[in-house]
């Protein structure tokens, strides 16, 4: 099972520069970077987000890098086109965790995590050029997924 995670409560928002949080990848009971892996969701939720509006505008076969800001690690998504998917995490060039998922799990938990993430920032009256980004590409990316029902 694959869970993008995001601990709102860990979030240190800052309107000016950086906001940091604890966000992590959950697969099958192992976490990547790790469980406690503080970087900047705000930036980082709105990479994936355009990662995946390119996967699904364009609809190309290849590898799709999700970067994390801090550090050396990264997800890469092998799409070849089907709706299952090979997904790699990597520290520095060293395979960690090597998994196979389908395209509609990974997008209902990356679409379900921002919608926290947002609605969290939305409660607590955050806002910031992240931030906008970030609901730019989550309306694009849920629009394009309606698209492929």
């Amino acid at each position: 099972m694959f869970k993008i995670k995001v601990d709102i409560e860990s979030f240190k928002f800052d309107p000016k520069g950086t906001s940091t949080g604890v966000i992590f990848l959950e697969i099958d009971n192992k976490f990547f970077p790790d469980p406690v892996w503080s970087d900047f969701p705000d930036v980082i939720l709105g990479w994936w987000l355009e990662g995946f509006i390119q996967l699904l505008s364009f609809n190309e076969q290849g590898y799709y890098e999700l970067l994390f800001m801090d550090g050396p690690c990264k997800w890469v998504i092998d799409y070849d086109g089907s709706q299952d998917v090979k997904i790699n995490c990597y520290r520095y060039d060293k395979i960690e965790i090597s998994t196979q998922e389908k395209i509609d799990e990974i997008l209902e938990s990356l679409l379900s995590v921002v919608n926290d993430f947002l609605r969290f920032c939305h409660e607590n009256d955050y806002e910031n050029d992240d931030l906008t980004i970030l609901k730019r590409h989550f309306k694009k990316l849920h629009f394009l997924k309606k698209q492929l029902k």
